[in-house]
């Protein structure tokens, strides 16, 4: 029996493999390098941060160092979570102390993954070439290779908004089984005008766009009823 040939990979998706290794290289280029590169007193602060994060944790630590790398952490302040600062800590003890490489290695590796959700939000919503010009514009200009590796909470920050606008759309692509729910829907459409215009459309997904702006609305009235009853 003849089996027909493995279809072709399309270009887009080459130039797309391309693009995210590319992004990955730049960032990736002097990786132990001081973190001076780029607004180096909150690099700094981070690292400082970081690391009285995981000698509170390291059980060879001594008390002398516990509580100088406290001094030193609540000396430049706390200003938001440290979450970027306890992923970093927590994955000194995978290179056996600290080392400014494992930061830019996670906020790479966050900035990639958003990468990818934005190229498939493109794809979906305009086209694969569009998507390409979106992702080189996300992944090679150089202030976003400068400031995307940089040991701060913006890159993490940056990377969750845009895996959430990807998310948010993909979710109004199911036509919104949220709002089908009696207990929420009930409660919005006291307050909300119904959807008429939903009837108009027999194919979602030539009208995704305009579903996508109706959940965006319909989200901004789930969180005024909420206030309301609260």
């Amino acid at each position: 029996m003849k089996t027909s040939p493995l279809p072709r990979p399309a270009n887009w998706f080459l130039l797309f493999i391309l693009l995210l290794s590319l992004g990955g290289l730049l960032r990736l280029i002097d990786i132990t390098d001081e973190p001076l590169d780029f607004q180096p007193s909150r690099q700094l602060r981070n690292s400082l941060v970081a690391r009285e994060i995981y000698y509170s944790v390291l059980p060879s630590a001594t008390d002398e160092q516990r509580q100088l790398s406290k001094s030193f952490a609540d000396s430049v302040g706390k200003y938001e979570p440290p979450v970027i600062e306890s992923i970093v800590a927590y994955s000194y003890f995978l290179t056996g102390g600290e080392n400014i490489a494992v930061a830019r290695v996670w906020v790479t590796l966050f900035w990639l993954m958003a990468g990818i959700a934005l190229f498939d939000l493109m794809k979906r919503a305009v086209s694969p070439w569009s998507a390409l010009i979106a992702l080189s514009f996300y992944l090679v200009l150089p202030f976003s290779v400068q400031a995307s590796r940089s040991f701060q909470p913006d890159p993490l920050m940056t990377s969750a908004f845009v895996i959430g606008i990807y998310f948010l759309y993909r979710w109004s692509e199911e036509s919104s089984p949220l709002l089908r729910r009696r207990g929420v829907r009930g409660e919005v459409m006291e307050i909300c005008p119904p959807r008429r215009y939903l009837s108009r459309f027999s194919n979602f997904r030539q009208n995704r766009h305009r579903f996508f702006c109706s959940d965006i609305s319909h989200c901004a009235c789930i969180i005024h009823a909420w206030e309301r009853f609260l």
